[in-house]
């Protein structure tokens, strides 16, 4: 889960997003914007200020070293730019960080702005993911491969790259990246019968008794050769 707070005078702006790439913008306890998307896109809401509506857009992207970041316009002007999200892993909120000689935090409290400064995150995940999106799929399994050397227990990590084999035409290997990231403990396994990317798999003869095994077994004689072979 990515999550950021920003603090715009009496309004306060809540950004979520999961690792299905599901975004949520909530403005003072209200959901006001949901889409989906893993390279990033724009919010727009409105926000009645002192009797006049303010239009605002938010916009979510990836810096080319992957790093989720966010972009804040107010009635078509920048008031705040490339505004780290830290990957908080638990789904909740990460604790502020106080550090008064970050040039870019100072700045935007400056500007009557507020954020959490960025954790470490897996970044190899996150341009594998961007990378995988934008069907850069031989790329993309380049860097979940070095993702999962650094968090060799991600359970994502296995499911994109299920979802790369998938499209590869590669079953034998998507099917053992499914069935690791359901022992990892995918948390929605939903998913697996709904993601576009895994409709490859889901055609296999397997795909029917692995469901039924609770992904945790399939038979390789019910599956299509890899299309590399």
């Amino acid at each position: 889960m990515y999550y950021k707070q920003i603090q715009v005078g009496h309004i306060t702006i809540e950004f979520h997003s999961n690792w299905l790439g599901e975004e949520v913008v909530i403005v003072n306890g209200q959901v006001v914007s949901r889409k989906a998307s893993f390279a990033g896109t724009d919010h727009s809401f409105n926000v009645v200020e002192n009797g006049t509506v303010s239009r605002y857009i938010l916009t979510s992207k990836l810096s080319m070293m992957g790093e989720a970041l966010l972009d804040l316009r107010k009635n078509h002007k920048l008031i705040a730019q490339n505004i780290p999200v830290p990957f908080t892993g638990s789904g909740k909120p990460a604790g502020r960080q106080q550090n008064d000689e970050d040039d870019e935090h100072r700045e935007a409290s400056n500007k009557g702005l507020s954020f959490e400064l960025p954790v470490l995150f897996n970044q190899h995940k996150t341009a594998g993911l961007k990378k995988l999106n934008e069907y850069h799929t031989e790329d993309a399994l380049e860097e979940l491969k070095k993702a999962e050397e650094k968090n060799p227990k991600d359970a994502e990590i296995q499911f994109y790259k299920a979802c790369a084999f998938s499209i590869l035409e590669k079953p034998a290997e998507g099917f053992e990246a499914l069935k690791k990231s359901v022992e990892l403990g995918l948390n929605n396994r939903d998913s697996i019968l709904t993601n576009e990317m895994l409709a490859y798999i889901r055609i296999q003869p397997a795909f029917e008794d692995f469901v039924h095994s609770n992904y945790t077994q399939y038979d390789p004689n019910k599956i299509n050769p890899d299309k590399s072979n």
